[in-house]
């Protein structure tokens, strides 16, 4: 199966990472992870990018990673249309 998860670098994303991470892992599906514009985000998007890859590593899992501009949920379903 393919997954999508889009990420703004809050902390409720930072455990739906961690948690999808694992799902991907158990299930062998193919997972993408989309870092989306969040203004309120304590972290940037060069450190979001950093702990996705952390996240990754750390179960040995392989993922795409993408950093998408404008309007969080216009660009997922946009990347979701595309086959993501």
């Amino acid at each position: 199966m393919k997954t999508l998860l889009g990420i703004g670098g809050s902390e409720d994303s930072l455990r739906a990472l961690e948690q999808a991470v694992e799902r991907a892992k158990e299930a062998g599906d193919e997972l993408t992870i989309a870092i989306v514009e969040n203004p309120d985000a304590s972290l940037s998007k060069a450190e979001l990018r950093k702990r996705v890859g952390e996240v990754l590593d750390a179960v040995e899992l392989e993922a795409e990673i993408r950093t998408l501009p404008g309007h969080p949920g216009s660009q997922l379903l946009e990347l979701a249309e595309r086959g993501a």
